[in-house]
């Protein structure tokens, strides 16, 4: 039996993964090649005219007493949607890696934020060249189902503390809901408005709101935000159908879910660099650490960034639309859970953190980290980020006093959040 390392490592990993799958009641897929291959081709008849969807889309309009024709247009929104993912995909690349329980092109997504972080090695910071030569082959990538739209790092339970290896895992829906809020995101931004308002801001024009930088003239965006958060929240699922969208906000969402990942992903480095995973597994940091792992995450991403070339102003709003994207699952936690209605503002703590506390609410941690910006940046600079920050802050809440009353509706039909929304799914390190 072959006990190298490598081996063991995907062993124990596959079974942490077959255990999370077990436990939230889940089939874990197949997602071999051919397995993809196969769906991709079962997805494309299906969508064709005439096909299964639009037999069941005719069906479901009958039952309903409307017109059967509607399904052909449906079909056709389906089928853009799908265009616009074939046409936009990167080509998948074989990572080498033995990762039968990781969709390809989450692997992918995953292996390009490292190789951004890795190369800070070369960019001549030290405090970045001499962690990430330490941690070269010591960390694997990889998904876990968490319930949790994040990733946690835990420590590979068969390995010794003189050789340490680290697993980071996402969660697979992170993928799907990041996808669709950027899009959300870049489609709520009227970008001429945004160059516009946004220079006078931070030129020092207090006049200039973030309102001029929103337009709702469609209501897909709002649309496509409430099914979201319904799917993942109510039922813990991904999104039932894919949106169409203009092309013209492709750049700025590709841009605002890469910035995502590349920031959780730092995040994640930060605790293991910090020395965090030396006393617990990283979801179980006290409040303290995580906002330590932020600071320091936010610190690595901005190098990526200014390595990249991004403009200062900039180079927060993957964070922005991270967080945002947290709170509006916690609003809907709390209207399916309790029924009452809540604003943005009462996900503020209203008490002091303790020194045992885990996780500062959302909020706090985007508050932490403008601070943060703020002592390191010109005025102009730090000016123009604020008003960035406001504005995905302001279409966060338009967005929630939007689809409010909708998840208000399904609570008073009996409608609660899925338990693994609750929290946790519960496992921990070595629970296997």
């Amino acid at each position: 039996m072959d006990d190298s390392p490598a081996v063991l490592n995907a062993r124990a990993l596959r079974r942490q993964q077959l255990a999370a799958y077990q436990y939230a009641k889940l089939t874990p897929p197949d997602l071999s090649a051919a397995a993809l291959a196969a769906r991709d081709v079962a997805s494309s008849q299906a969508l064709e005219p005439g096909g299964s969807i639009e037999q069941a889309i005719t069906e479901g309009l009958r039952a309903q007493g409307r017109d059967p024709e509607a399904a052909k247009s449906e079909v056709e929104r389906l089928r853009k949607a799908a265009q616009q993912i074939d046409q936009h995909a990167t080509p998948l690349v074989d990572s080498g890696e033995d990762q039968p329980l990781c969709h390809p092109h989450h692997a992918m997504i995953l292996a390009t934020q490292r190789q951004r972080l890795e190369g800070l090695v070369n960019y001549g910071l030290p405090e970045f060249a001499s962690a990430f030569s330490w941690l070269s082959n010591k960390v694997t990538l990889s998904t876990l189902q968490t319930g949790e739209l994040n990733a946690r790092t835990f420590k590979a339970p068969y390995a010794q503390d003189s050789q340490p290896q680290y697993w980071i895992l996402f969660d697979p829906v992170f993928f799907d809901f990041f996808y669709q809020l950027s899009n959300a995101f870049a489609s709520a931004i009227d970008m001429d408005g945004l160059d516009e308002f946004g220079n006078r801001y931070a030129m020092g024009d207090q006049t200039a709101g973030v309102d001029k930088a929103i337009h709702w003239g469609d209501a897909a965006p709002v649309e496509m935000v409430f099914k979201m958060l319904r799917a993942f929240v109510a039922f813990g699922f991904a999104p039932p159908d894919i949106v169409p969208y203009d092309e013209r906000i492709f750049a700025l969402a590709e841009t605002l879910r890469n910035q995502v990942a590349l920031f959780v992903l730092a995040h994640e480095y930060a605790h293991i660099i910090r020395g965090d995973m030396d006393k617990h597994a990283s979801h179980l940091a006290p409040w303290q650490a995580e906002i330590n792992a932020d600071i320091f995450g936010f610190r690595m991403s901005n190098a990526v960034l200014t390595m990249e070339g991004a403009p200062a102003k900039v180079r927060k709003v993957g964070i922005n639309l991270f967080f945002c994207g947290l709170m509006l699952v916690e609003l809907t936690r709390r209207a399916l859970d309790i029924g009452e209605k809540q604003r943005v503002a009462d996900l503020l703590p209203r008490q002091a953190p303790s020194a045992t506390d885990s996780h500062p609410a959302a909020l706090s941690r985007l508050c932490f980290l403008d601070d943060e910006f703020s002592q390191h940046f010109p005025p102009d600079q730090v000016r123009g980020s604020a008003f960035l920050t406001n504005l995905f802050m302001e279409i966060t809440t338009q967005f929630w006093l939007r689809i409010e009353p909708e998840f208000l509706d399904l609570h008073s039909q009996g409608v609660r959040a899925k338990s693994v929304w609750n929290g946790s799914i519960g496992l921990e390190q070595g629970k296997t």
